[in-house]
């Protein structure tokens, strides 16, 4: 009687050790088995094993036995659903590390293009300003007129060189991005935004320096004119790219989020 009082206790232990539900559905599941064979086979040799395995000699349950099944079942169990969730936990890492890169890419993608566009926008108002000076319509307030072009050129190669170096983070972050991409419908979406956006960029640095090389074959005016059209289609692509990238990115950070 002590004996089967110790294996009771070391059974409810084991209960409260482990998800009761899940441990009562095995536990079920088991017996179904059990009384399934004993019910549909007619092989004695099967009734013979399963009294062995899970009745003592006097015809009671052998709780020690049913526990050791039991746990072996959890186990099992448990180590299938460690793995998925370490898989699960993987993924999200992955996708997680993957969000931040291309997020930062995207966000040097916007600003660099900004950047160009308000260079070139400026460096192009420059020139009209140089037209100005040289006609003599206006001199800006300089002490003379080659101190005003001297300083708006100064002004200009500083310019230049902010648009260049703009120009090679351009090319540079939306060459990395469209390598985190795969070919399918929704990426390729996102990346031809970032590739128009470098298209337009270059558009403008070609039109500064169609007027900018050798003797111009429009005015400084003119050309500004359309520059402010490439700004306006420019910032028609930035807010579709921006409003793209924000879509495909909480798509991205719910599936982290959910281990998908």
């Amino acid at each position: 009687m002590k004996i089967t009082e110790n294996r009771w206790d070391s059974a409810k232990s084991f209960f409260k050790t482990y998800d009761n539900f899940l441990l009562l559905l095995l536990f079920i599941l088991i017996s179904l088995v059990e009384f399934s064979i004993i019910i549909y086979t007619n092989a004695e040799w099967a009734r013979d094993i399963l009294k062995k395995i899970f009745l003592n000699a006097d015809g009671s349950f052998n709780l020690t036995t049913i526990t050791a099944v039991i746990a072996i079942i959890t186990l099992i169990v448990n180590t299938y659903l460690t793995s998925r969730k370490y898989k699960a936990d993987l993924i999200s890492t992955s996708r997680i590390s993957w969000l931040n890169t291309v997020r930062n890419l995207s966000a040097e993608i916007i600003s660099s293009s900004s950047n160009i566009a308000t260079l070139v926008n400026t460096l192009v108002s420059n020139y009209k300003d140089i037209e100005k000076i040289k006609s003599g319509e206006k001199n800006f307030n300089y002490d003379s007129k080659e101190q005003g072009l001297k300083k708006i050129d100064i002004h200009n190669e500083n310019l230049a060189l902010g648009i260049n170096k703009n120009r090679s983070i351009l090319l540079e972050k939306t060459n990395l991005f469209k390598l985190y991409f795969g070919d399918n419908t929704e990426n390729n979406k996102v990346v031809n935004e970032s590739e128009g956006i470098m298209e337009l960029s270059n558009d403008l640095i070609r039109l500064y320096l169609s007027f900018s090389d050798g003797s111009p074959a429009i005015k400084a005016s003119e050309l500004l004119v359309e520059v402010e059209e490439k700004l306006d289609i420019g910032e028609t692509l930035l807010d579709q790219f921006s409003n793209s990238c924000r879509n495909y990115y909480k798509e991205v950070w719910d599936k982290a989020k959910a281990g998908k």
